[in-house]
């Protein structure tokens, strides 16, 4: 291939920066991350797009050289993300306190599935933080608060915690922008944002805690709908949840 073609192709589609992302949950941790104003994702460190495969079986009675024929997606099924500890510990004891909701620590009794699975989302963002990519994590739940290691020599740096998520498979999303770039631009005014959470709304109230659209303030909630069958979809944004100031925009 061609330099110049190459240098061309970058100039027109750019290339992604791994340090525009962000985090979200639903159910109560998102709830409580709200609460926050989105801690969880400012502490966030790194976090990976989860992997995905096909499994395959050989097949034997094909004519010539054997043939693998593809039959189920496989999910990678765990994640690593990795926080930021503040003072208080936050980061660590939200981990904790949802993991002792899956197994009591003192009855021994193991939760039932749906209460304590949610859905997490991940998104990719472009250069004015707005979603190019989103994945949907289904039935989430920790599955392992990594250790923290305390030393004397370690009085500058910033302690560490990694959470591993366990998921049952993800659902990707491609976002396009189009004709609504001023709508998207509309919702980064802080004045709208700050009245949008004042005066969202009943919508807003409920979506924190049925887990179905996680937090009332993310993008989530900016599309009316998206691959809810497990396919991979472009989703143009046509609509805003701007509470009672939707009505006029």
């Amino acid at each position: 291939m061609r330099i110049d073609r190459m240098v061309n192709q970058i100039k027109k589609f750019g290339v992604l920066k791994p340090n525009q992302y962000l985090i979200e949950f639903g159910g109560m941790v998102g709830a409580a991350d709200l609460m926050l104003f989105n801690r969880m994702s400012l502490m966030c460190s790194s976090v990976s797009l989860p992997a995905r495969s096909i499994a395959t079986v050989e097949d034997k009675n094909s004519a010539g050289a054997a043939e693998n024929i593809p039959y189920a997606p496989i999910y990678g099924g765990e994640l690593e993300i990795s926080f930021y500890l503040a003072k208080d510990l936050w980061e660590r004891r939200i981990f904790e306190t949802w993991m002792d909701m899956i197994i009591d620590p003192v009855t021994g009794r193991l939760g039932y599935y749906r209460d304590y699975t949610t859905e997490m989302y991940i998104y990719v963002l472009n250069e004015f933080s707005m979603p190019l990519y989103k994945i949907r994590l289904e039935d989430v739940y920790p599955k392992a608060v990594g250790a923290v290691a305390l030393s004397n020599e370690g009085g500058t740096e910033v302690a560490k915690q990694t959470i591993t998520i366990s998921f049952k498979r993800y659902v990707p999303t491609i976002v396009t922008v189009g004709l609504a770039h001023a709508e998207e631009m509309l919702y980064e005014v802080n004045a709208v944002r700050e009245f949008d959470e004042a005066l969202g709304g009943f919508i807003n109230n409920a979506g924190i805690l049925g887990g179905k659209f996680g937090n009332p303030l993310n993008f989530s909630q900016v599309f009316d709908s998206f691959a809810r069958d497990g396919r991979v979809v472009t989703q143009p944004i046509n609509k805003f949840n701007l509470g009672s100031l939707g009505k006029w925009i």
